[in-house]
């Protein structure tokens, strides 16, 4: 009898541990098909770290001390330069592994700027136009370079959309309400060659840019009216204002391409980042 019962506790034990092996394997299934697959490759980078000198540290310093002007715990403004530091250091290393730039390095961020500063001054030497700063300091040109980054990895993202992207832009379009504003006209001008013309875009003009010039339509996207964009097209530089904006009110389905784009850039991009920075944590000096 008691041979019976034994044998009845393990059979029983034997049959739990199953279930919740096969639940648990289940769960991992159903979480890999809610998330896009280029961002479950991405989150599964692991095993990078590097070490941020005490000099690369105070300059991350500078830029959480500007945000938080009326904290002086220093504790707390340690701890929050730790985490920035982190997220940039994962932006890098992201964008390294998708081919979008260098691997990262502060000494090589500081030579990028040397040979940006030395090209600008040749190009008013030589009395041509210069769009944006004649002359970038590190902290500006650091943004600069995070800004551009960003667009890169937003965009990256948004070639590889998926069913599961898709699902959660909707989800994201639907539960959003007035917070997500999608354009359907952009009025701007256009400045090259010393020739400027007016332009408007309406939401289909607004979805091709989006494949064909993505910098020019990330900044029709969320620029502000009077906001100035300038870059290189067809080896001539492009100075861009925006001029007016007007919104629309429709379904998922035909904003489809502008609400992946507004959720990648709000919600995926920072998500993903946040958790390869926790995987690659750095060295601090």
């Amino acid at each position: 009898m008691k041979s019976k019962k034994r044998v009845f506790c393990v059979s029983f034990f034997v049959l739990f541990a199953i279930l919740l092996f096969a639940g648990f394997l289940m769960k991992k299934v159903i979480h890999k098909e809610e998330t896009p697959m280029v961002v479950s490759q991405i989150k599964d980078y692991k095993g990078y770290t590097r070490i941020v000198s005490r000099e690369e540290y105070q300059f991350y310093q500078s830029f959480v001390e500007k945000e938080n002007p009326k904290k002086k715990d220093r504790q707390y403004l340690d701890k929050k330069t730790r985490e920035y530091a982190n997220y940039v250091n994962a932006e890098f290393y992201v964008g390294s592994k998708l081919g979008l730039c260098d691997p990262y390095s502060f000494e090589h961020l500081k030579l990028q700027m040397e040979q940006e500063n030395d090209s600008r001054k040749v190009k008013i030497a030589n009395g041509e136009k210069v769009y944006g700063l004649e002359e970038f300091t590190l902290q500006t040109f650091f943004q600069y370079q995070r800004d551009e980054l960003e667009l890169g990895i937003c965009n990256y993202l948004q070639q590889n959309v998926d069913k599961a992207m898709i699902k959660a832009a909707k989800k994201y379009y639907e539960e959003g309400g007035n917070k997500v504003k999608i354009r359907s006209e952009v009025v701007y001008e256009v400045t090259q060659n010393s020739v400027t013309k007016t332009i408007t875009a309406d939401r289909e003009q607004l979805n091709f840019l989006g494949k064909s010039d993505m910098g020019l339509a990330d900044f029709l996207e969320t620029g502000n009216i009077n906001d100035l964009y300038h870059d290189e097209k067809d080896n001539q530089e492009r100075e861009v204002i925006i001029k007016d904006v007007k919104y629309e009110v429709s379904g998922f389905e035909e904003n489809q391409d502008a609400v992946i784009y507004s959720y990648i850039r709000t919600e995926l991009y920072p998500e993903m980042i946040q958790t390869v920075a926790e995987n690659n944590s750095a060295e601090f000096e």
